[in-house]
């Protein structure tokens, strides 16, 4: 605020302006000219009146001096981390050649003794610093030496970091006597009871601290001061890192994500373990209503960048796994409501397919669109490829839920306690076990193990077998009537029937 004229005594029979809420005048009786708010149409000049007073340069030099302390005390606790990553693990992992092999070494720990090189360089510049520190002094030239270092090791060190944490939680899966000498330096007290994750995670959340501590440290310089044009390079320099470490703190939590839902899963294969932390990358998360043969369950679905996976609840946080369907040759088909049915999406796979049901319109609308990003535009909200019983393609089809038909779909039988429901393997529809005597090998299925179909189905597959072509030659539109092919024919009669 600009220093004005103490102002003139409101005559007694004149009643003082009320002053604004935004803007209390120390003096109620002040003139109607100071009291009232400043128009939003001002003049630049007096708009620029009204920023803060440029702080007080003693108290600059007092908070510049704080935050260099603050940059060389944290620069110190930084290095003596690193090097206890290196003595305490490191070291002795490379002393004893049977705990873990080279490469799994090079993999996990990559460049940290550059890192800790660095990092002592620049502490000791520091401390050198502080230790003669002057109003005039500055912390631009600790850095600028090295400038160029920084920028390489750090970077390179980022760009690893999720690679060396899934590696190093796969060794610990797979080799129980490392895993037992990581739990044995956690536990020693110089350790303070922080295990190698979170030692390796701190060059990653360096980096940004670096900025924050430079961005402050300008804020109390002086324009003018002679530090002020070097730093803000030297920080302009820093930032170059700000992509990759953004790149790396989302892999970071990823991976976090990642190793954590193993954690609660139980009875995974050790194959879908392996494949699971090998560059997948959670999409979404969350619980659906699945229709199952006989009612329709809950499930919780994890949507992967290439794969679907779902399993079952089986306490607090603990999930029982199901199945994990690769989205190759997938699509979703979003479906309108009926009054049995809410808010629901087949999904369509090469190896299963079924609906399910989210809780809300706008929960089914996040995951179609999650599908979509993922199937590049093949999975859409209102447009979807249609689903029909198919006797030869690459997806499976969807089992009819048994309660939607109390006869067969073929032979028209109701089913009672003896004339038992059978699912046709190839088309998904409900029939009896008259009609549903032959088996075949189906490839979208097994490559070696017969499966039940439909009299339909192994009529077709007959036919198909027999043919020279593999599919109709002719187009849809003329292959119709008597002329119409088998296949088309058998293809029609399947879906109609």
């Amino acid at each position: 605020m600009m220093e004005v004229e103490e102002p003139l005594q409101t005559p007694p029979h004149t009643p003082s302006p009320s002053p604004s809420p935004a803007q209390v005048t120390p003096d109620a009786s002040a003139s109607s000219d100071a009291a009232s708010p400043e128009p939003r149409d001002s003049p630049p000049e007096r708009r620029a009146s009204k920023k803060k007073k440029p702080e007080d340069p003693a108290a600059s030099a007092r908070l510049r001096l704080l935050t260099v302390v603050e940059l060389c005390d944290t620069e110190k606790t930084h290095l003596q981390t690193l090097r206890y990553t290196v003595e305490a693990y490191l070291e002795p992992i490379r002393a004893q050649p049977l705990l873990l092999r080279g490469s799994a070494v090079r993999k996990i720990f990559h460049n940290v003794e550059r890192v800790e090189r660095v990092s002592e360089l620049l502490c000791e510049a520091l401390l050198s610093r502080v230790a003669v520190w002057s109003d005039s002094a500055g912390i631009a030239d600790c850095f600028m030496p090295l400038l160029d270092k920084i920028n390489s090791v750090y970077t390179s060190y980022m760009e690893n970091y999720d690679k060396a944490i899934r590696k190093l939680f796969s060794c610990k899966q797979s080799n129980e006597r490392f895993a037992a000498f990581l739990e044995e330096v956690k536990m020693r007290p110089a350790s303070s009871l922080l295990d190698l994750e979170s030692r390796l995670v701190t060059p990653v959340q360096r980096a940004p601290r670096y900025l924050l501590l430079l961005k402050e440290y300008l804020a109390h310089t002086p324009p003018t001061h002679s530090d002020y044009e070097p730093t803000t390079r030297v920080r302009a320099e820093l930032e170059k890192m700000a992509r990759t470490i953004n790149e790396s703190i989302k892999k970071q939590q990823n991976t976090e994500k990642l190793i954590e839902l193993q954690k609660r899963i139980v009875n995974m294969p050790k194959e879908v373990r392996r494949t699971l932390m090998a560059d997948h990358v959670l999409i979404r998360e969350g619980p659906l209503l699945k229709d199952c043969r006989k009612m329709r369950k809950k499930r919780m679905f994890w949507l992967f960048s290439d794969c679907l996976m779902y399993g079952e609840q089986v306490g607090q946080s603990m999930y029982s796994y199901h199945r994990t369907l690769l989205l190759e040759s997938a699509a979703v088909q979003s479906l309108a409501d009926t009054p049995d049915t809410k808010n629901a999406f087949e999904i369509a796979t090469s190896m299963k397919s079924f609906i399910v049901h989210a809780e809300t319109p706008l929960l089914k609308e996040a995951w179609l669109v999650a599908f979509n990003q993922i199937l590049n535009g093949k999975a859409t909200v209102d447009e979807a490829r249609a689903q029909q019983p198919s006797c030869d393609g690459t997806q499976k089809t969807r089992w009819i839920p048994d309660k939607e038909f109390e006869m067969c779909m073929v032979c028209g039988s109701k089913f009672t306690v003896i004339n038992r429901r059978h699912h046709c393997r190839n088309c998904g529809k409900i029939v009896c076990s008259g009609c549903s005597k032959a088996k075949r090998v189906l490839a979208q299925r097994s490559e070696t193990k017969p499966e039940r179909v439909c009299t339909f189905c192994n009529d077709f597959l007959d036919i198909k077998s027999a043919c020279t072509f593999k599919v109709c030659t002719c187009a849809p539109c003329s292959c119709m009537g008597e002329y119409e092919c088998d296949i088309h024919k058998l293809q029609r009669v399947v879906k109609v029937g």
